[in-house]
């Protein structure tokens, strides 16, 4: 119980009366919104032993109601006090529970006695009413439950819960809610969120006493997508790139293949796809649709996909394909000479024995495969084709060519021919021997063979033990002129060697060409450079007078760097001013004592090295 007491005063004739207002909270009925009151009325005289009574009425007034109650003689005022009205009563409150109850009170009598309307106002204790939804969480992931609780004030509200994603319409959850909700929060919110991993969601719980609607109160809710929602790759499609290739192999081949690929990707729950990457080949690729260079790697390849959705999630996929190894196709060895029908060599032979060794990629057995040897006389333009055995992708032979003439020259050659290229080797043939022959022009002369063009030509093994001269100079001569330069990694005097007067030429130094046009290069031979390199310089501090120095700024300090001139310390040039014995601090070391035409010797002179990356070898120039 709660009372609250207000008291007020009046006056009789000379003597005051007291009047005194008691409200008493006795109870409160959440369900229905109402407090139980008792008011009372009580008068008193505020001096002792004088007593005030008659017939008449009281009134009070509660809630905008008056009430009264009949005052008899025998109820008599004293010092004391006596109640003349008491009322108890339920107050219905406002809807939202809160309540400010208001009285007054009067009283008539015959004495006569009659009082003014004393008011009085108090305010009853709120009763609970619209409840307050809280969270088991805060945060939950879609798919996944959370526990509204009402919090009710009485067990016979009831409620209904609704949810709002933005501005959108309410969704409901329930009705006829009692302590609390379990919720699943529904997969299909992540629609609402494409590119954010996360929304909030706000909840609305109406409070009903029955029928009747008392109020609502509202409570945000983070929803968050499952990290399993991730875009998704449909698929990834690998196709020849390179037309007839996979007619021919139905396979990748090395070298030789290219890949046109495609990938179909999809955000999920209303996601898209903002980014492609794609690595295949040594190569990435940022789109839907690529091509890549040759394929450079046989065996198993792998192409890996990673697509990037609007959420900035992630998915990847690898697929595997296999390339078929691929090289092109190879003349091992080849040689032809002259033979008779049966083989057997024979440098007078009129038949041409062809040794043989060439191979082709396999390709899986899909590539196809030709050997050939072609062959014409020199001073003819057709090919003879002739075709060896294909049977195998690799070929060692041996093959006799009849009907060659003794008296020409021939162009010999294997071609080795699959399906992408072909490869080829020449060998000449020489005529048959002769020791010497003559050419019918009579311009032309050959030695261990027939003369076949106007010229000297030799066809054996030469020896010569004599000088060799051509145009009157040796051959050593025209090789390596006086002048010359020789390097080696050899220190053996090239004079050893080939003769002629040799020395060793500049060691340690690097040769650089003649440059006319520019002066440290301009003429052969000449030196200069260092491997090293001493740098000098001096700071320091300078004191001097603007007037003695002509420089008219007064006197003053500062810094200043210089090497052949002196500079002051906002860089003007104060090389030949007439300045007077200045005191220099160099590189914190201890004052020293220059005129303005001096130099100061302190400073930095260490080397540093300028020496460029090089090799070694020994070098030599011919003098003679």
């Amino acid at each position: 119980m709660i009372i609250w007491e207000h008291q007020a005063l009046f006056q009789q004739v000379i003597r005051t009366l007291n009047i005194t207002i008691t409200v008493n909270q006795n109870s409160q009925n959440v369900s229905n919104n109402y407090s139980n009151v008792s008011v009372y009325v009580r008068f008193w005289r505020d001096n002792s032993g004088y007593t005030t009574y008659g017939s008449g009425t009281c009134y009070c007034k509660i809630n905008g109601t008056t009430y009264s109650a009949t005052v008899s003689p025998s109820q008599k005022i004293t010092d004391s006090g006596i109640n003349l009205f008491s009322k108890t009563l339920d107050i219905y409150h406002n809807n939202d529970g809160t309540k400010t109850l208001t009285c007054s009170a009067w009283i008539d009598m015959n004495t006569p006695l009659t009082s003014s309307e004393q008011s009085y106002s108090q305010t009853l204790s709120t009763i609970p009413r619209t409840s307050k939804p809280t969270l088991s969480s805060s945060s939950v992931t879609m798919g996944n439950s959370v526990t509204v609780s009402t919090n009710r004030a009485s067990s016979s509200f009831t409620h209904s819960l609704y949810y709002q994603i933005g501005l959108g319409g309410w969704n409901t959850i329930g009705t006829g809610i009692g302590t609390s909700k379990s919720w699943t929060v529904p997969m299909s919110l992540a629609n609402s969120t494409p590119n954010s991993t996360s929304l909030s969601v706000k909840l609305w719980l109406e409070t009903y006493n029955g029928s009747t609607y008392i109020g609502a109160n509202s409570v945000s809710l983070t929803a968050n997508v499952p990290s399993s929602v991730v875009p998704t790759i449909n698929s990834v499609n690998l196709s020849e790139a390179v037309s007839g290739i996979y007619a021919q192999f139905g396979a990748y081949v090395q070298g030789k293949s290219k890949i046109s690929g495609s990938i179909s990707a999809s955000g999920s729950y209303s996601s898209t796809i903002s980014s492609y990457s794609t690595s295949i080949n040594g190569a990435s690729y940022t789109s839907s649709s690529f091509t890549t260079g040759f394929l450079t790697t046989s065996g198993s390849n792998t192409c890996s996909v990673t697509v990037k959705d609007s959420r900035g999630r992630t998915k990847s996929q690898s697929v595997t394909f296999n390339v078929i190894a691929y090289s092109s196709p190879a003349i091992n060895s080849f040689s032809v000479s002259r033979c008779d029908q049966d083989g057997t060599p024979n440098d007078e032979g009129n038949c041409a024995k062809c040794v043989v060794s060439a191979s082709i990629s396999s390709v899986n057995n899909g590539n196809t495969k030709s050997f050939q040897i072609k062959y014409k006389k020199i001073s003819q333009a057709e090919w003879s084709v002739f075709d060896l055995d294909n049977t195998n992708y690799a070929l060692n032979t041996t093959q006799i060519i009849q009907n060659i003439d003794t008296e020409s020259e021939y162009n010999f050659k294997i071609v080795a021919t699959d399906f992408f290229s072909f490869a080829e080797y020449s060998h000449n043939l020489s005529t048959a021997y002769t020791l010497v022959d003559y050419n019918q022009t009579g311009k032309g002369m050959a030695i261990g063979k027939v003369s076949t063009q106007n010229a000297f030509e030799i066809n054996m093994d030469t020896k010569i033990t004599g000088g060799l001269t051509i145009n009157n100079k040796t051959i050593f001569d025209l090789v390596y002129p006086v002048g010359s330069i020789y390097m080696s990694v050899s220190s053996t005097n090239p004079g050893e060697l080939f003769g002629g007067t040799w020395v060793a030429w500049d060691a340690g130094r690097v040769p650089v060409g003649v440059n006319t046009s520019d002066s440290d290069f301009k003429t052969p031979e000449k030196t200069g450079g260092s491997k090293s390199h001493r740098q000098s310089f001096r700071i320091g501090m300078h004191w001097w007078y603007g007037g003695a120095c002509g420089e008219g700024v007064g006197n003053g300090t500062g810094a200043y760097v210089y090497s052949e001139s002196r500079y002051d310390g906002w860089g003007r040039d104060l090389s030949g001013k007439s300045c007077p014995v200045n005191t220099a601090i160099y590189n914190n070391q201890s004052s020293v004592t220059a005129t303005p035409s001096g130099k100061y010797s302190q400073g930095d002179t260490s080397l540093t090295s300028t020496l460029q990356a090089y090799i070694t070898c020994y070098m030599f120039k011919r003098t003679a």
